[in-house]
């Protein structure tokens, strides 16, 4: 198998499906949702307290932006979680050369997902591409903006078939 990522010095991860993993996404982003329903919930008071009282526009602005910041927050401790889990399901790891490139050689027929994570300049960039791999087949996948992701793409994420 051979996949390609345009960035040279960084590490992808090779992740076979599981159950397992599944699970363990599921439950992070069940409680993400929790959380991010009690935030929603916060705001709609927050609403109807400025339509009740809308002399007092700033102090509801301030308190909205602190309960956004908060969910960014929690977005953030979320894809944490899951970019963990991936991480330490990883059967194997590879490094892109000069060229950008990466291989990983000899892997077995069955559905996987590469993994890759790095920040550049101030915005930190995940990518999470699945891949199903035949016997005999060589697969390209690159990662790309087709492929990068959030805690929202995280929590909505299957299989799909290769590009």
């Amino acid at each position: 198998m051979f996949l390609t990522k345009r960035a040279t010095g960084r590490t992808i991860y090779l992740v076979r499906h599981s159950a397992a993993m599944d699970s363990a996404r599921v439950g992070i982003c069940k409680t993400s949702l929790i959380r991010h329903q009690v935030l929603l919930a916060q705001l709609q008071k927050l609403v109807d307290s400025a339509k009740a009282d809308p002399a007092n526009g700033a102090g509801f602005r301030d308190r909205g932006a602190t309960i956004l910041a908060e969910s960014a927050s929690r977005d953030s401790v979320a894809v944490a979680g899951i970019n963990d889990v991936y991480m330490r399901a990883a059967i194997d790891t590879a490094g892109t050369g000069i060229s950008g490139h990466y291989v990983f050689a000899s892997v077995p027929r069955g559905d996987y997902f590469v993994f890759g994570e790095w920040a550049i300049g101030a915005k930190h960039y995940r990518w999470l591409a699945p891949v199903k791999m035949s016997s005999g087949h060589i697969v390209r996948r690159d990662l790309d903006n087709s492929v990068e992701s959030g805690a929202g793409v995280y929590c909505n994420i299957g299989l799909g078939s290769e590009r």
